[in-house]
């Protein structure tokens, strides 16, 4: 009986264990998701430690911007994109950074996609969920890993 419970705790202090560390000193983080894909798409998001807001690099001015600064307010073209985002915490499964796209495909409502991508950032998983007005529904689960946030200029 005692050597299953050291075995437990075991487990559960392996679990609770990160398997990458992020730069502890700046208030803004960069995790890549994707890193199982086929193809070469990989998705990295800045965000901000303490609310999760997204923001991007900007190289030839060494500083973060917010998102919202930089999608371009333009009138309404072929598609158009909203994006937002909020840090969950939780100490016992870890905290979770949510982020989540509405993307207008043309003046019709019902070409709209919703994409939620929640990821785990203890565990860095990235779960996705995808679905149209129609009900289609695409879900994927794709592992990530810390980045440096001055080597990233995109959220993309």
């Amino acid at each position: 009986m005692k050597a299953f419970l050291i075995l437990v705790l075991i487990a559960f202090g392996l679990r609770n264990c990160p398997s990458q560390r992020s730069d502890e000193s700046s208030p803004y983080k960069a995790i890549r998701c994707g890193l199982n894909r086929k193809d070469e798409l990989k998705e990295t998001f800045i965000f901000h430690k303490g609310n999760g807001h997204l923001f991007y690099f900007d190289l030839d001015k060494d500083n973060f911007y917010p998102i919202n600064r930089r999608v371009k307010k333009e009138p309404y073209f072929n598609s158009m994109e909203e994006i937002s985002s909020r840090l969950e915490r939780n100490k016992f499964q870890g905290n979770k950074l949510i982020v989540t796209y509405i993307d207008y495909i043309d003046k019709d409502l019902a070409n709209t996609l919703i994409a939620k991508k929640i990821i785990n950032l203890r565990w860095l998983l990235m779960y996705t969920s995808t679905k149209t007005k129609e009900g289609e529904r695409n879900r994927r689960i794709y592992r990530c890993k810390w980045v440096k946030t001055q080597e990233v200029n995109s959220y993309y």
